[in-house]
């Protein structure tokens, strides 16, 4: 071997030490960087401007990979599990999809119609009734012209929904002490249900909500649904009658 194939020989050999050393350089910065970035996660980012209330597809979406330490706790990744949802605020080109941009699922049936009653913190039972009892709601009327005094049971065996703290209203109460206070209690009822409770909370002097035994089943059967005066021995007089 000539010297200009010795040094030809030795050039390739630096080449190659060099390149191994360069490779293994790059190899380790990347490790360094996934070691501090970590591994990565999908989101959805807007294609475009939508305003609330859009409901969405998954056109209005790309999927984007970025690390999981970068990602918001409540990023979607799926665009099948929000297809057909709506948006509750309006967003912007690039924003990334959360659960909180989403209008909540409703957990309603087809026939079910949530409704809020104000019942007497006190006499309407609201303290010992909690979201998930099962209730009976009565009404009790009182001087309405064509009605007997009487308390009818409205609906029998609903489930509460939610229950609200004690609130005051702009009226006095019965005993003149102070603004007359109240509960919110939702119901879950059926359309027919929902029209005789909101008549008796508009015209029935107070409602009550009777809470029933956990477990026991209770639609009323071969139960007594209205009580007045006859049930005391006296007789019921219409208003205007007496």
């Amino acid at each position: 071997m000539n010297p200009r194939q010795r040094r030809g020989m030795l050039l390739l050999i630096v080449a190659i030490v060099g390149g191994m050393a360069i490779l293994f350089g790059v190899t380790a910065y990347v490790s360094s960087v996934n070691s501090r970035v970590g591994p990565e996660v999908t989101v959805l980012r807007f294609k475009s401007n939508l305003k609330a209330y859009t409901t969405l597809s998954a056109d209005d979406f790309t999927s984007t990979a970025i690390p999981r330490r970068w990602a918001d706790p409540h990023a979607i990744s799926d665009p099948t599990t929000v297809t057909g949802r709506k948006l509750a605020v309006a967003t912007s080109t690039g924003s990334t999809l959360t659960a909180g941009m989403l209008v909540p699922a409703s957990d309603q049936a087809p026939d079910e119609r949530d409704i809020t009653i104000e019942v007497d913190p006190v006499t309407g039972m609201a303290g010992g009734v909690q979201a998930g009892n099962s209730v009976d709601v009565y009404a009790v009327y009182a001087k309405i012209p064509g009605l007997p005094d009487q308390v009818r049971v409205l609906v029998r065996n609903v489930p509460v929904k939610a229950v609200g703290g004690v609130r005051s209203s702009g009226s006095t109460s019965s005993s003149g002490n102070g603004a007359q206070q109240f509960v919110p209690i939702t119901l879950s009822l059926n359309p027919s249900d929902s029209l005789a409770v909101t008549y008796a909370s508009a015209f029935a002097q107070e409602l009550r909500v009777v809470r029933l035994p956990a477990g026991v089943p209770d639609n009323g059967s071969g139960k007594q649904g209205i009580y007045d005066a006859n049930q005391l021995g006296g007789k019921a007089v219409p208003e205007g009658q007496q």
